[in-house]
């Protein structure tokens, strides 16, 4: 008999279905069971005792492969395949699930399960159209992911039709429920009392340290439901004192949360990689204590034997907590506890608020041999702290995958009678990417300036000092992330976005002061402009604090859409300070971390493609303090913009050489730009003129010549097409130069450039 058993989510959730899995394999030896995950999640096959078989969907026919999976023996089959449900809808993704139809088509199955309590998109999609006389699965839920109907549609079906059905659960533990659909295959699982944990399925290879108390302070995804590095690192030093070897645990996806951890003698840190999962699990068993979050590293414990301590929110009560003897859990007792994590309150208090005593008693408890979980009564956040309480409820309403809990629990809080009669303003999150400490000063003081004092914000300061610069402004609500080391602002922006809980994000460089009422003139504008177009994104006004000659060259050639005096919506906006709405933000990607520099004009541009306005507003003034305000700083900036060669020239996709003609039109259609848009508002430049065309020039000098640096750097020269005479000069100018023949490389390379004149602009 073949099961095809489909689990797309979390590596924790599948370490959850492995020991119903192990059972059913066990009062059936004779079986043998595919198990479709989400690609990565593969890598639990060697502890659980698993083939893989990995399908190569890009190169071979889908009928050819699923001949390949018959050939397969083992009885527990682990497939990989990559769909994952919150994605978005692409043609690659309708080309993946093309082939999935066509690959679970042509393979004979003899039932098909659908491990997912909430059922989500992929696992319907893969039960509807799996060939199979039994298929079981939980009643539909409304947690329904918005990609069903088109994703079934291809399946010519409107979803599942299971031929047994089990009521879902949130209360009843996620173990249980696993055996529960189980046993409809197997009689006899229903008769089992005690749900069996996973074990491992043989030997696991040299722990790389042992007798230690380890610390996997890593979260998964969301970042807000994290207890915090600065507890964690309470609870090492309370261990430390007692004699207690303290060890860090780093997975995959964890560095965000150890940034700015010390390497010390007494407290050292163990990174494991993807494929590193049997030294993760070897070296968990041979540990005296593992302190984590509710994660897979609880799961994986659970099913190693090791006594553990995990830190649990209330979002879900007892649903996912490992049904295991060595697991001791620390649970956050809330009144609105059971939420399923729709959380109406700016902070995740389940978590947040557990007190480093708690966890310190249920750690000694575990020691002693005291393994029943621990629950610890917390209040709800103050009412101060409800931020725009009826625009975050109206949010969570429009949430298509609310589940029917959440959803009753809203209505609830609507019709309360504490309900907030006056709201707080729409909440912003000051985010500050912060490479220079010293120049942040400055940027920090204007905030604590800011008249009248602002209500309803915080500050996400971001940079590897970040927690000892937010420790000297205590007034201030600061929310330090604390980098290992320094990144590009795209990056560093993304990380502070991550942490960030606003309906506003006020991005905010290092180089910056704001006008003492810039965030109350902000609450007025949006207020003002709230009707029609949504704004996606307003940009302030910019001037740079010298006033020297060439620091007010350097405004007008990089930021001269944004010193005059009028008004308007615009096509793009600059990040030196940016206020953008997390709504707009989210719907058009983000920015692009990749990027050197130009990521704010690129992300301003995808909102506006996404529907939103953008404002340009005068009378927000921010003073940039850039520094460029002599010729060889300004002129060492210009050069440095061309760092980003290689994004700018993604359009063109092929091999060319350093174009002359390119620089120079590009320059003269960037000034004509410039000159229609001071003319357009009335004004001219007079004697800075030639300094802001010379400035042009040097940018497109600078792309033309780091593109080529990236394509002789990166050998992508071989690679890319060659389209013109130019191109394929060029290509031959490569080649000599890599055998070593610089004055043929130097011959071909100036032809190129002769060539090239004849050649249409590129970028």
């Amino acid at each position: 008999m073949k099961i095809l058993f489909t689990k797309p989510d979390a590596l924790g959730d599948q370490f959850i279905a492995a020991g119903p899995l192990q059972a059913l394999l066990q009062h059936r030896p004779g079986l043998q069971i595919v198990w479709h995950v989400q690609t990565g999640r593969e890598v639990i096959a060697p502890l659980v005792g698993a083939e893989v078989f990995v399908p190569q969907w890009e190169s071979h026919r889908a009928t050819e492969e699923a001949a390949r999976l018959a050939g397969f023996g083992a009885p527990l089959v682990l497939l990989p395949y990559p769909l994952a449900p919150h994605e978005a809808w692409t043609p690659d993704l309708r080309r993946r699930l093309r082939w999935w139809h066509e690959f679970l088509r042509a393979t004979h199955w003899d039932a098909v399960a659908e491990g997912l309590v909430n059922r989500n998109w992929v696992g319907d999609f893969t039960v509807c159209i799996a060939p199979a006389t039994e298929r079981l699965g939980f009643t539909a839920n409304p947690m329904r992911q918005p990609l069903n109907n088109e994703a079934l549609s291809l399946a010519g079906a409107p979803g599942p039709e299971f031929t047994q059905e089990l009521e879902p659960s949130f209360e009843k533990p996620e173990a249980r429920q696993m055996l529960d659909l189980l046993a409809l295959l197997e009689p006899r699982l229903a008769s089992v009392a005690k749900v069996p944990v996973w074990r491992p399925a043989g030997p696991l290879p040299a722990p790389r340290v042992s007798g230690h108390v380890l610390i996997a302070p890593g979260v998964g995804g969301d970042p807000r439901r994290a207890w915090g590095l600065a507890r964690f690192r309470q609870v090492a030093d309370m261990l430390c004192r007692q004699g207690q070897t303290v060890c860090w645990i780093e997975g995959p996806g964890d560095a965000q949360h150890l940034a700015g951890l010390p390497e010390s003698p007494d407290q050292t840190r163990l990174r494991f990689g993807p494929a590193e999962l049997p030294e993760l699990a070897a070296t968990l068993q041979s540990a005296r204590l593992l302190l984590c979050h509710d994660t897979a590293y609880a799961h994986l414990a659970a099913g190693l034997g090791v006594p553990t301590v995990a830190i649990y929110g209330a979002g879900q009560r007892q649903r996912f907590h490992p049904l295991a003897d060595n697991i001791k859990v620390v649970q956050g007792d809330i009144l609105c506890s059971g939420c399923q994590w729709h959380c109406l309150f700016d902070r995740l208090a389940c978590v947040t608020d557990i007190p480093v005593a708690a966890v310190q008693q249920a750690i000694a408890g575990q020691l002693a041999g005291n393994g029943s979980p621990q629950r610890v009564a917390l209040p709800l956040p103050p009412a101060g702290n409800q931020a725009g309480l009826v625009a975050r409820l109206q949010a969570e309403i429009l949430q298509l995958n609310a589940d029917r809990f959440a959803r009753l629990q809203i209505i609830q809080s609507l019709l309360a009678p504490e309900t907030v009669a006056h709201p707080l303003p729409p909440r912003f999150s000051v985010i500050i990417p912060m490479g220079r400490p010293e120049r942040a000063v400055a940027t920090l003081n204007s905030l604590a300036n800011q008249q009248p004092a602002p209500a309803n914000w915080e500050i996400v300061l971001v940079g590897c000092a970040a927690e000892s610069v937010a420790g000297q402004y205590p007034q201030l609500p600061m929310v330090p992330v604390v980098l290992a080391r320094d990144e590009l602002p795209p990056r560093t922006r993304c990380l502070g976005v991550e942490c960030a809980t606003g309906a506003w994000y006020l991005f905010v460089d290092d180089d910056v002061e704001l006008a003492p009422d810039f965030l109350q003139r902000s609450r007025a504008l949006l207020e003002t402009r709230a009707g029609g177009t949504p704004v996606g994104a307003v940009g302030p006004q910019l001037p740079g604090k010298s006033r020297r000659f060439f620091g007010r060259v350097t405004d007008y050639s990089n930021f001269w859409a944004q010193q005059e005096a009028c008004a308007e919506d615009r096509d793009w906006l600059y990040s030196a300070a940016l206020l953008v709405r997390a709504e707009a933000y989210h719907r058009s990607g983000g920015f692009n971390a990749a990027l050197p520099n130009g990521e704010d004009v690129d992300l301003t541009r995808r909102i506006k493609a996404a529907g939103y306005r953008l404002c340009y507003e005068p009378g927000l003034i921010v003073r940039h303090d850039h520094r460029r305000d002599t010729l060889t700083s300004m002129w060492r900036y210009f050069w440095r913009n061309g760092n980003a060669a290689r994004h700018f020239f993604t359009a063109h996709g092929g091999v060319c050489c350093f174009s002359l003609r390119t620089a120079l039109v590009k320059t003269w259609r960037d000034w004509r730009m410039n000159r229609a848009f001071r003319h357009r508002h009335g004004e001219r430049l007079g004697g800075m003129t030639p300094w802001v065309v010379l400035n042009y020039l040097i940018v497109e000098l600078s792309l033309e010549y780091h593109y080529q640096e990236h394509l002789w750097r990166s050998g992508e020269y071989a690679r890319l097409p060659a389209r013109s005479p130019a191109d394929r000069t060029a290509v031959l100018a490569f080649q000599a130069r890599a055998r070593g023949q610089n004055l043929r490389a130097l011959a071909h390379y100036a032809l190129a450039m002769l060539q090239d004149l004849a050649n249409p602009v590129r970028r």
